[in-house]
Parts: C-alpha cells; sequence; structure tokens
C-alpha cells in the first residue's frame, strides 16, 4: 500500500523532500526505509501522527494514511 511520510525540522533535512510516498505495509517498515536511505535517521528521536492523530503503539496501516515523523519540540 501506499502512504505518505510528512518529515519536519531536522528529519527533513535528512532527505532531499519533506514529503515522500511510498510503498509499506507497516509503520516498522517506514522506519527500516528511511533508515536505510540514510544512516543519520538511526537513533533519531521523534513522536508518530498517523492521519493527525499521535500513535504510542504500532497500528494497522491503510492505503493513503499520512504517517508523520514529528522530532521533539521546543521554544517559548
Amino acid at each position: 500500500m501506499k502512504v505518505t511520510v510528512l518529515l519536519f525540522a531536522q528529519l527533513a533535512e535528512l532527505f532531499p523532500s519533506s514529503t515522500l510516498e511510498i510503498e509499506v505495509t507497516s509503520l516498522q517498515e517506514i522506519i527500516e526505509n528511511l533508515e536505510s536511505k540514510n544512516p543519520d535517521f538511526i537513533g533519531q528521536q521523534y513522536s508518530v501522527a498517523i492521519n493527525e492523530e499521535i500513535v504510542q503503539n504500532e497500528i494497522a496501516l491503510k492505503d493513503g494514511d499520512i504517517v508523520a515523523l514529528l522530532p521533539p519540540f521546543a521554544g517559548g
């Protein structure tokens, strides 16, 4: 299935585009795909949102889902 992956802040700087469309079957597969494309992605900290909802665990993805990887935010 095809999903859209949105990358923000320092995560976006690791890839040529902050929006990626990839064929995967699971959230783990997304992470493995990104790690294989850029080893600097390994060890990065981020939260995961699927269709604008933060998730804590692996959940089933559906074709067309939007997966956002959100690095820790700081500011004031």
